[in-house]
């Protein structure tokens, strides 16, 4: 572990001005706030008397992990750029992984049960929701292809994640991620290690543009990937399954891609696995149907993700219950999901 510190008076001022024009937009900002407060008196105070002392511990002791008090000033603005956001998940990472807490398995995360689909996360205390709102706005008015289209215009959702107190902003939404979300990162110089776990998850998506998770190469080849991925690439890391030597691990992503597709696209515009002989099933894309218990029809969505959504459920817990017709707990009531006009 390293550490930068700055400690001398000439130096916080420094950091006082960069972080007085350039605002924090999470709850940090509060104790940035209170760190000011307190270096100010620390320094136009010629005599620390008794009462100066006092007041500083005061506010040492409402800082940090101590904070008891997390209210904002009406007049509180978010100011959300891409290099921000950038940083932003960056260091969310890192405190996920020095303090030991697995949240989301970071930010460019792979759905290993559901064939290793990719979702981008980005998780917040519950204090820190009105961020994950602004962040989940500026990602749904990110349109680099007006191709992109979603219901309600948002391809971003936030659910809590019971009993943690914490909740998390996913994008699940394959073509968002290629189209725009992906285009986005590119466009930005990285400066941290996570990089690298950017490409293998943009590798795992060129795997699968190819049909090669149906397969067992390929699905054995994404699972290596998938087990070097966030914190499982230290070596260090008590869950990491197996050692990967990445140079053979990157030959064998290149043959594959340079491989034959496993896909074969149809005069109808369907999707044929040649290794599965069948059909590709355009799940996530179909009209679902929300019922009670009698049967009675309670909402129509046009997909398995707007459900989830409505529901505050995950995408990958709806097609479950979809799949093997669960009930799904809604105010306290039983619901099923089925396919439109099923029975």
């Amino acid at each position: 572990m390293a550490y930068f510190r700055v400690s001398s008076q000439k130096e916080i001022l420094v950091i006082i001005g960069i972080f007085t024009t350039y605002p924090l937009n999470s709850t940090k900002h509060l104790n940035f706030l209170s760190f000011k407060k307190a270096f100010e008196l620390y320094t136009n105070t010629h005599k620390k008397t008794l009462e100066v002392k006092k007041e500083i511990h005061n506010i040492l002791t409402n800082m940090n992990t101590l904070r008891y008090d997390y209210e904002y000033p009406e007049s509180r603005v978010y100011r959300i750029t891409p290099y921000w956001l950038l940083g932003f998940v960056f260091l969310t990472l890192f405190l996920s992984e020095i303090t030991k807490k697995k949240l989301g398995e970071g930010s460019f995360f792979l759905l290993k049960t559901e064939k290793y689909k990719l979702s981008f996360n980005v998780s917040q205390s519950a204090r820190d929701l009105p961020l994950l709102e602004e962040i989940k706005i500026f990602f749904n008015n990110l349109r680099l292809d007006s191709s992109v289209s979603k219901e309600n215009n948002s391809v971003a959702y936030i659910y809590e994640q019971k009993g943690k107190n914490t909740y998390f902003l996913s994008i699940t939404y394959t073509d968002y991620i290629k189209n725009v979300l992906i285009p986005f990162l590119d466009s930005m110089a990285w400066h941290s290690k996570k990089e690298l776990d950017y490409i293998d998850w943009k590798m795992v998506l060129k795997l699968k543009e190819l049909g090669h998770h149906y397969t067992e190469q390929g699905l054995k080849l994404i699972s290596l990937i998938y087990n070097q991925m966030n914190s499982r690439r230290l070596s260090t890391n008590p869950d990491k399954e197996t050692v990967v030597d990445r140079k053979l691990m990157d030959v064998e992503t290149n043959k594959l891609l340079n491989a034959p597709s496993n896909f074969e696209i149809k005069e109808d515009g369907r999707i044929w696995i040649k290794s599965l002989n069948r059909y590709y099933w355009e799940g996530n894309n179909i009209e679902v149907q929300l019922k009670d218990k009698k049967g009675l029809l309670i909402k129509t969505f046009s997909s398995i993700a707007s459900c989830a959504k409505f529901l505050g459920i995950h995408p990958a817990t709806a097609k479950n219950r979809l799949q093997h017709h669960k009930a799904v707990l809604f105010n306290n009531k039983e619901l099923y999901m089925t396919k439109k006009d099923s029975t």
